[in-house]
């Protein structure tokens, strides 16, 4: 249901490409982008810089002790959990959920463009771009590893073979990688960072709620914000001669 949702999304914005009114928002260049940004992260991914490799040695061996302690971490949490903590997620979970992303990034791209505040259109076009792109690495990641989400077992090095089925779909975490990719394209636009920490402990919540709800793993919820974060930075920093970020606030 939620791909339906998305593949909406994506039709409702990318529908007034028809219409030579608003082509001075969405333009051919901007649909070409979503091409040349994925040779630029697979670029990025198969011809790493030092500070590249670095990074990506640190995230393993964080990922490796958190899933050593997975099936503590989730005992813990679910010892924990009560009626009022489930109120709570039930607020803090949506705001994961691809749809609810891509609507908002979808909603600040049209006001800007209504409006003619190009400032706003970019930001609402690059978020829109980095949290389909995201989507698309999570995807590829959950039907290859083919891990078992929590509630359905006690074993954390459940993993099926590569696309067995549809069910085992818990690495990494949509939800997460989702929030920290609108939280990092919100804050890219934000230069106050003033307001960086509520959206990033938002984002971090986001996470919680689903090791909270026994839908995900904490190491399928920690791939998911460095996912989200480092495929959306990378997007947001790549050189687009033909227009120029320019700061929302």
């Amino acid at each position: 249901m939620r791909t339906i949702y998305k593949l909406l999304l994506v039709s409702l914005f990318l529908l007034p490409i028809f219409n030579a009114s608003a082509q001075r928002c969405v333009d051919r260049g901007y649909i070409k982008s979503y091409y040349y940004s994925s040779k630029y992260l697979c670029k990025k991914i198969t011809h790493p810089s030092d500070k590249l490799i670095i990074g990506a040695i640190a995230t393993t061996g964080a990922e490796m002790i958190l899933f050593t302690y997975d099936a503590q971490i989730k005992t813990f949490a679910q010892n924990w959990r009560t009626p009022q903590s489930d109120r709570i997620t039930k607020f803090i979970e949506p705001i994961g959920r691809g749809y609810i992303p891509l609507g908002i990034s979808a909603g600040i791209g049209v006001l800007g463009c209504v409006t003619h505040n190009y400032a706003l259109t970019n930001a609402g076009l690059q978020s829109f771009k980095a949290l389909i792109i995201t989507d698309a690495v999570v995807g590829i990641l959950k039907y290859s590893v083919q891990r078992t989400r929590p509630y359905a077992t006690n074993n954390p090095y459940n993993i099926r073979s590569i696309f067995n089925t549809h069910n085992n779909l818990s690495f990494p975490s949509g939800h997460t990688a989702d929030a920290f990719a609108m939280a990092t394209a919100i804050c890219h636009f934000i230069p106050n960072k003033y307001y960086h920490i509520p959206i990033y402990l938002l984002a971090t919540a986001v996470g919680l709620s689903r090791i909270h709800d026994n839908k995900h793993w904490a190491s399928d919820v920690f791939m998911g914000a460095v996912i989200g974060t480092a495929v959306t930075k990378s997007i947001l920093i790549q050189k687009r001669p033909h227009k120029t970020i320019t700061p929302v606030f």
